[in-house]
């Protein structure tokens, strides 16, 4: 056996579908997604870029992984630096192909020494405990949810389906309304806060990002110690038109622009999405941008757009801490998380005080944004 890491080519698609088959024959739900004509720009030198890269073993493809690489603003400085995204290998299924993940890893961070990851569905993947036996740091992306009907929620939970006496007093209290009475201050509460975080507020969804929003970046880029780079271009390729069930509203007040907001509610027939939350609607707080002074009011605006859209639930991933404070006024608590950021050795010189004080502005947003949970 004969493994060698090299970017995809277009005859690779066969190899991959076999791959991918010999994968779903064993249950495993994860795939190589060979590359196509997309919005994203292939130079690297755009703003935006993704390639993919496969590990061959003669005519077979084993793993592939993507490098998605953006810019990004570093203490007021722009900086070019990459995402890991994807990583399959079909050591998941045959332990014959063990080293595929770190000879794909090893590929990407030579060809981009500043890599990070973001995802991976927790500390016990594979992946992650792949880049942590490799010396990567990861930290959690703290993870948030607001229930708005409570009653819908301990009806329909899975979590709670799993403890037959806390699924049997769930719905005992979902079905004599002692959920929604229990629940009824602090929703009180919440509209409150609510309405005084909306004073003077007007909220517009808009198809497109506008001019408006580069005055909403150049006011809010150097407030933050890492971002990725938020301004029109970047936002109108990132989110295009045919973006999946993605709602983006314009936040304004007394006439100027303070904000936007990205939101969504997830698909109620995606599989990943019935499996954590059942047949609950769930609303996501996905992407959002301001100063850290209009935080509460941004935040405030998409939650109020998601009741108004019968969300039972809003979840929300945030790290920089002048966006988590808002959540907690707003009735958010925080629950564990399988959302985590992982940086290489090289990056991590690079963020030591940003990931010290905890000023990395990271949210749903960031590598592919959240059109799969969507």
């Amino acid at each position: 056996m004969s493994i060698r890491v090299r970017r995809f080519e277009p005859d690779d698609a066969p190899a991959i579908d076999r791959l991918n088959a010999r994968l779903a024959a064993c249950g495993i739900a994860d795939r190589v997604y060979p590359e196509a004509a997309s919005t994203f720009a292939e130079a690297r030198g755009d703003a935006l870029s993704q390639e993919l890269y496969v590990a061959v073993d003669n005519d077979e493809v084993r793993g592939g992984v993507w490098l998605h690489e953006h810019q990004f603003i570093h203490r007021g400085q722009v900086i070019r630096a990459g995402w890991l995204k994807y990583p399959v290998s079909e050591s998941l299924i045959n332990r014959e192909y063990g080293g595929v993940p770190g000879a794909l890893l090893v590929t990407l961070t030579r060809r981009q020494p500043e890599i990070m990851a973001l995802g991976m569905g927790g500390r016990t993947t594979p992946i992650a405990q792949l880049l942590f036996s490799l010396g990567w740091g990861i930290i959690d992306v703290p993870f948030y949810a607001a229930p708005v009907r409570p009653a819908r929620l301990l009806g329909h939970l899975p979590e709670l389906r799993r403890v037959r006496w806390l699924d049997r007093w769930a719905k005992i209290a979902a079905r004599t309304g002692l959920a929604t009475a229990a629940a009824a201050p602090i929703n009180a509460l919440r509209r409150v806060r609510t309405g005084l975080l909306l004073n003077d507020v007007v909220v517009s969804p808009v198809s497109a990002f506008g001019p408006w929003t580069d005055a909403i970046w150049t006011d809010a880029r150097d407030r933050y110690g890492l971002i990725a780079r938020r301004d029109a271009a970047m936002l109108n390729q990132f989110y295009s038109q045919d973006f999946p069930r993605l709602t983006r509203l314009r936040v304004t007040q007394r006439n100027a622009d303070i904000g936007w907001i990205c939101v969504t509610l997830a698909n109620p027939t995606s599989q990943a999405a019935r499996r954590e939350f059942g047949e609950l609607r769930v609303g996501l707080l996905a992407d959002a941008l301001g100063s850290p002074a209009n935080a509460p009011a941004i935040l405030a605006a998409g939650m109020h757009h998601l009741v108004s859209q019968g969300a039972d639930v809003i979840v929300t991933n945030q790290m920089h801490p002048s966006w988590r404070r808002p959540l907690r006024y707003l009735g958010f608590v925080q629950r564990p998380t399988n959302f985590l950021f992982a940086y290489s050795r090289r990056i991590a010189g690079r963020l030591a005080e940003e990931i010290e004080a905890g000023d990395l502005f990271l949210n749903r947003g960031d590598c592919d944004g959240p059109p799969r949970w969507a």
